[in-house]
């Protein structure tokens, strides 16, 4: 019976790793989301919905790349695209272009703060 306890510890562990890795991609997601919506709003180019983010890290997280689209109110397609270096530290470093009808109207080196 005492065996049995340490191998459930692990087993806990280990899906406590996964679940935490998956929050932190969808709050990445979620921040970039937020945040892009906000400057465009900001620069006159209102959002018809929400954008769509994925993002993906070849790294472990340090390093963090980002695709979002959506439209705007008039209907134009929109496109914003990130790279965060460092991602995994507390001085990430961002770079994102908002282009918008496949022209670039954006680029900000701050989304997610």
């Amino acid at each position: 019976m005492r065996r049995a306890a340490p191998f459930g510890v692990v087993l806990l562990l280990a899906g406590c790793s996964h679940e935490l890795s998956t929050i932190s991609e969808a709050s990445y997601r979620h921040a970039v989301t937020v945040g892009g919506t906000r400057l465009l709003t900001e620069r006159g180019y209102p959002l018809d919905g929400r954008l769509r983010c994925q993002a993906s890290s070849p790294d472990g997280w340090h390093t963090v790349t980002v695709s979002c689209t959506g439209r705007t109110t008039a209907n134009a397609v929109v496109e914003l695209t990130g790279q965060v270096t460092n991602a995994d530290t507390r001085h990430p470093l961002e770079q994102y272009l908002i282009r918008i009808a496949d022209r670039p109207v954006i680029s900000a080196t701050n989304l997610i703060s």
